[in-house]
């Protein structure tokens, strides 16, 4: 799968929808339905509006894509760490 040109596209997560999927908007514009990859579910608790992400569009349905990795924003780095 990393051939696929998808592989690794920007996003920024829209909005949380039901059963665990979200509404990302990708770098062109366009919006899209995704999930989370398992490893990635296991090891964070949830994804934010406004959190960057890389995702893979599905081959068969481009309105459809998978979380595979966030990405450190500047706005997660500003804020200080509770005591």
């Amino acid at each position: 799968m990393d051939d696929h040109p998808a592989a690794g596209l920007r996003a920024v997560v829209v909005a949380n929808l039901a059963n665990g999927l979200c509404r990302l908007r990708l770098a062109d514009g366009r919006e899209v339905v995704a999930h989370t990859a398992l490893e990635l579910r296991k090891a964070i608790k949830r994804l934010l509006p406004g959190d960057p992400v890389l995702v893979e569009l599905s081959p068969f349905d481009p309105s459809r894509a998978r979380i595979c990795r966030t990405i450190q924003s500047p706005r997660h780095s500003e804020q200080p760490t509770p005591p």
